[in-house]
């Protein structure tokens, strides 16, 4: 397995997001945390 940062990578992500639950988001959007709450509070305004 050559590409054994991949796994690591993926591992640690998972761990920063399962670490940060502020957004109460999936893992797969807890990624970018600052602009899931910039666009909801866009789309509240706009509403």
């Amino acid at each position: 397995m050559k590409t054994s940062d991949g796994p690591i990578v993926y591992l640690t992500m998972r761990m920063v997001e399962l670490v940060n639950p502020s957004t109460g988001a999936p893992l797969t959007d807890t990624t970018f945390p600052v602009d899931e709450v910039g666009w909801d509070a866009s789309a509240d305004e706009a509403a």
